[in-house]
Parts: structure tokens; sequence; C-alpha cells
């Protein structure tokens, strides 16, 4: 995904989807990429993405979000 940086990675939709929320929520734009399988739920990840200027940013707020 040329000019998007990749700053998350999860096998759970719905922790993929409370992320990209969060992120929003904080102002920053997210690309939600899901390469699970469709056939089969257990392969396969979720991806997020932002801008490269946003990414420090946005792993600071997926860290402090976890570590709460």
């Amino acid at each position: 995904m040329e000019g998007w940086t990749q700053i998350y990675t999860t096998t759970s939709s719905a922790l993929a989807n409370i992320k990209k929320h969060l992120l929003e929520d904080k102002g920053i734009s997210v690309i939600l990429l899901n390469q699970k399988d469709s056939l089969y739920n257990n392969f396969g990840e979720i991806k997020l993405y932002v801008k490269p200027e946003f990414a420090i940013k946005a792993i600071r707020i997926i860290e402090e979000d976890d570590n709460e």
C-alpha cells in the first residue's frame, strides 16, 4: 500500500475495529486491510495502515490502549 505505513496487525476482527475506531476518534485516518481467508476464518491477518506522518502517534495511542 504505497503512501501508507502498517502500524498494527491482529487476527481478531473485533480488536482491529476497536483500534481503528480509537485512532479515528483521535483524528487519524486509518485503512483496515482484512487478509483473512473468507472460507476459513482461522487463517490470515488484519492490518491497520496510516499515513507515514501519523505512524508514530498512532503506535503510541495503540500501545497506551494496550497498557490500560
